[in-house]
């Protein structure tokens, strides 16, 4: 069984933290992105840590939303009040939007 997890975060909380993978210009495409979805797999550790994540859908690739959503979960701690069991594959879904 794969847990769900949703997170909305302003993309420029997320964003402004570090350079996206394109540099300081974006292409094109990226600019007129209005809202972005990033859907990130990870295992569940003991300690309520996630390890091994990686990016199973993104609506927007190339634009540096993948990489902003990888280092936001690094992050992400899970309660121990949640229906989870270590080792078990958690998924995180992330809405980035223009404000």
């Amino acid at each position: 069984m794969i847990r769900l997890v949703a997170i909305t975060l302003g993309l420029a909380t997320l964003m402004a933290s570090t350079t996206p993978a394109w540099g300081t210009s974006s292409p094109p495409r990226c600019r007129q992105v209005e809202e972005a979805v990033v859907v990130v797999a990870c295992i569940a550790q003991a300690d309520g840590t996630v390890a091994e994540c990686e990016v199973v859908r993104e609506t927007a690739p190339g634009c540096g939303y993948a990489e902003k959503a990888l280092a936001g979960v690094a992050k992400a701690r899970l309660r121990s009040n949640d229906t989870w069991q270590p080792g078990e594959k958690i998924e995180f879904t992330m809405r980035f939007r223009n404000q």
